[in-house]
């Protein structure tokens, strides 16, 4: 009886039904439309959910391509302006003291980036490729007598065939399997019309690209690219690349369509399957995934199941729960105060929420329509006035990867809120201004420019941003740098005047932490192309390889400060090729490091000052330093020890060489010359001639004895080549030695 309490007052429970029972009608009729709606649209969800996974997938793979085709283009402008491989492409005959380094140094552009399959330089004058591959093992090849026969077409047709274009081919090599490269063709171009007379030719190995496109979380999937003509740019499960794919139905749906992405449900291969496609990209390939269809269906159909045993629990469940609770809740007085309050401030909450989204937008829209933005400034309580002249200015956390570890994400947007508070504070003293928060490490600050300034350098403007900077700190505990962009007139270009400051931001890398930028000033760059200075890098390496780490510094110091006047990217490029350099000086002197060269890259992209990427190159330099060192001083220290023993006491023997020593010690002459070259760094014919070349000034200075004499004397056979031996030792001629001693 006591549950019909429940209904004891008419009246209440009059008011009760009219009020509550609709409610919960309305809930429970909501709830199963919903779950009607989606179970029915169940499969059309899932397959839009595959559609945009596949389509992103797909959008990755082509960045892959592009970043392929970008990479190709700048190794291939390296090698063609080298002055060592120019050797190669130019010169008519070359000795063999001159093709094996100038090998070697194609060897080290074809080792830098690990999905080149090989690399090829065409001299048209001599009809010879100049080689550098893993399989290839003949680094000189004829034209006619080459082993990549395709070559040879595309040379012959390279007007066919676009500059820096992908072109996928298969390689058919003897003896080996054929494998799938895409080719990227830097010709002479000066020769149109003509036979090509040079050329640098890179193969780029497809299954990188096979990799990227593959889908890892469905192996039934085939994904491969298409070309323009319908030809494959990849390898699929079921042709091979180059060849035309078959003409089924969703192949017409693909060409009807041929700048827009999509999807569409076809038999493949007998198969029901999913095809989705992008739009075409730059190089008119589309890329496609064909997913099995019942591979998408399987989870359907139990995630419908499951949603139909839900969706009723959940509507039988809430029918009790609501009648039992809404008596309870049924008090109208205080709950409806305080259902007000919350209503309010939600509301107060979220107007500040699209007043920021807004703002965002703002900055960075590409079409500005004047009454609407005054409408919506209206709207908003934005002060800023339309047609005054404005100034953006951007403020930058600094340290921010470290205080992202430090603080949650939570936290910092506290930050950033407070410091937007303090910034907007501050110029409003002096100027209309609007902040606008930013969900990384940026706040903007948009201020009206009075007419009587004339720059947004003068002093007023300084000096409270300045105070901005020091408040910041004072209060927060962090610093900032601040970017100021031009004064502009027409607020028509705020997304302008946005990426002005962004990129004048990054030069914070050379004016350091809480440092006030001037856009204007930073993106004012030469009107002269940068050039790598590649000598210099070769200096770099001969004095790392050797041990001296001061000369080596110094170098390498120069070529960071030589790009300070020029775009950043310049120095994310010489920092990058410093990089490739320093991996190749350690593999090729065979010793290991603390500090990973890779991560240096992860430092280029995260340094916020040029100091932090010194300090990881200075640590690498000194660990290679002293690698040279402890590989200088080990076991084999008694044979080198021998070894310049005998050449001290005999290096008057005009016989004395690598092949007398190696018989006196009863060892190969091949491996005492490769021992001693790897831990002296020179060879023992360097060191025999040395030694002579030092005894040879001694007896020089005494001046007792003919030139003759004293090359006779040391060991040489005869003057002549006494002379020459001592000019390439020393620089001078045994004359001007005596000469310039005296």
């Amino acid at each position: 009886m006591g549950g019909l309490r429940f209904f004891d007052n008419k009246n209440s429970n009059r008011l009760y039904f009219k009020t509550f029972i609709p409610i919960i009608l309305s809930i429970i009729a909501t709830l199963f439309i919903s779950t009607s709606i989606l179970y029915v649209n169940f499969e059309k969800i899932s397959l839009n959910q595959v559609y945009e996974h596949d389509l992103d997938s797909l959008s990755e793979a082509g960045r892959n391509v592009n970043i392929m085709k970008e990479t190709a283009t700048a190794l291939s402008q390296q090698i063609y302006y080298d002055f060592t491989l120019q050797r190669f492409m130019y010169y008519r005959s070359l000795d063999v003291s001159e093709i094996l380094p100038t090998t070697k140094e194609l060897d080290t552009y074809r080792s830098s980036i690990p999905f080149i399959d090989s690399i090829y330089i065409y001299n048209g004058t001599t009809q010879m490729f100049y080689i550098s591959s893993s399989v290839i093992l003949n680094a000189l090849q004829e034209k006619q007598e080459i082993a990549d026969k395709g070559i040879i077409d595309l040379l012959e047709n390279y007007h066919s065939y676009p500059l820096f274009k992908p072109i996928p081919r298969k390689v058919a090599l003897p003896g080996s399997q054929p494998s799938s490269v895409y080719t990227f063709i830097n010709y002479d171009t000066l020769s149109k019309g003509k036979s090509v007379s040079s050329a640098v030719i890179i193969n780029f190995s497809e299954t990188w690209i096979r990799g990227a496109l593959t889908n890892s979380n469905n192996p039934l999937s085939d994904t491969f690219i298409l070309d323009e003509n319908g030809h494959l740019a990849s390898n699929s499960n079921h042709y091979q690349i180059t060849s035309a794919y078959p003409d089924e139905k969703w192949f017409k749906t693909l060409k009807s369509n041929p700048n827009e992405p999509g999807y569409s449900i076809h038999s493949v291969n007998g198969v029901k399957s999913l095809v989705t496609y992008s739009a075409s990209d730059s190089l008119g390939w589309r890329y496609i995934r064909i997913t099995p269809f019942e591979t998408i269906t399987a989870k359907i159909s139990h995630m419908k199941s499951t949603t139909i045993n839900i969706g009723a629990s959940i509507i039988l469940i809430s029918f009790f729960i609501l009648l039992a609770l809404s008596r309870k809740l049924y008090k109208p007085i205080d709950k409806l105060e305080l259902s007000l309050t919350r209503l309010e401030n939600d509301k107060r909450d979220n107007f500040k929420t699209i007043k920021l989204e807004f703002l965002r937008n703002f900055m960075v829209s590409k079409e500005i329509h004047p009454g609407l933005i005054e409408k919506q400034f209206l709207n908003f309580g934005i002060q800023l006035n339309l047609k005054e002249r404005y100034c953006l200015i951007l403020l930058k956390l600094d340290n921010y990867y470290a205080l992202n570890e430090q603080y949650s994400s939570r936290d910092r947007g506290l930050i950033n809120y407070a410091i937007a508070n303090i910034a907007s504070e501050l110029c409003s003293e002096l100027y209309q201004s609007e902040a606008v928060e930013m969900t990384d490490d940026r706040i903007f600050i948009i201020i009206n420019i009075p007419e009587d300034m004339a720059s947004p350098l003068e002093e007023s403007l300084i000096t409270r941003l300045k105070l901005i900077q020091s408040s910041v700190t004072s209060y927060l505990n962090v610093s900032i740098s601040i970017t100021i962009s031009d004064i502009e007139d027409n607020i028509g270009q705020i997304a302008s005047s946005y990426r002005q400051v962004m990129e004048a931001s990054l030069y914070r890398l050379y004016n350091g932490r809480e440092c006030i930028i001037s856009a204007n000033e930073v993106l004012n760059f030469p009107a002269i192309e940068y050039v790598y200075p590649i000598q210099k890098e070769k200096q770099l390496v001969e004095n790392l390889m050797v041990g001296k780490m001061d000369e080596a510094l110094t170098i390498y110091n120069e070529i960071i400060h030589e790009t300070i006047k020029y775009p950043i990217t310049v120095i994310n490029l010489a920092a990058s090729r410093l990089i490739f350099m320093l991996h190749n000086v350690i593999k090729t002197i065979s010793i290991s490091t603390q500090t990973d060269v890779h991560s240096l890259f992860i430092t280029l992209n995260k340094a916020e000052t040029i100091e932090e990427i010194h300090a990881d190159f200075y640590q690498l330099f000194e660990e290679i330093s002293l690698g040279i060192d402890d590989k200088k001083s080990n076991k084999h220290d008694d044979l080198i020890q021998q070894i310049n023993l005998i050449i001290q006491t005999e290096f008057t023997d005009p016989n004395l060489s690598i092949n007398s020593i190696a018989q006196s010690i009863d060892m190969s002459p091949v491996y005492i010359g490769r021992l001693y070259k790897q831990y002296t760094l020179v060879t023992i014919g360097d060191s025999i001639a040395e030694v002579r070349i030092n005894k040879s000034k001694e007896l020089l200075l005494e001046n007792k004895l003919p030139i003759a004499s004293i090359a006779e004397q040391i060991g040489f056979i005869n003057s002549t080549y006494f002379y020459k031996v001592f000019k390439k030792w020393t620089g001078f001629t045994p004359n001007e030695y005596k000469k310039n001693s005296k």
